[in-house]
């Protein structure tokens, strides 16, 4: 049942809302590409993510990061000194 509420309830602020049942706060969930973490290498989209890094410091990604399989990149292994 609802109602209008008058000037005073809501002067005094004995108006309840109840906002956050209709607020939805949750995070939005963190997509995890499983195969591609099983098979090795680190998903494009994880990567991609990076971007303001990236922007920065444009050769680090290809340093670091070598393709494994079309859209999975690696990282690179140091080569035994």
């Amino acid at each position: 049942m609802s109602m209008a509420p008058n000037d005073g309830e809501r002067k005094a602020g004995r108006l309840r809302t109840n906002l956050p049942r209709y607020i939805d706060s949750a995070e939005p969930e963190d997509p995890q590409d499983i195969d591609d973490h099983l098979r090795g290498g680190i998903p494009e989209r994880d990567l991609d993510a990076l971007g303001a890094y990236w922007k920065v410091m444009p050769a680090l990604r290809a340093g670091l990061f070598e393709p494994l399989r079309p859209d999975i990149p690696c990282p690179r292994r140091r080569s035994p000194r």
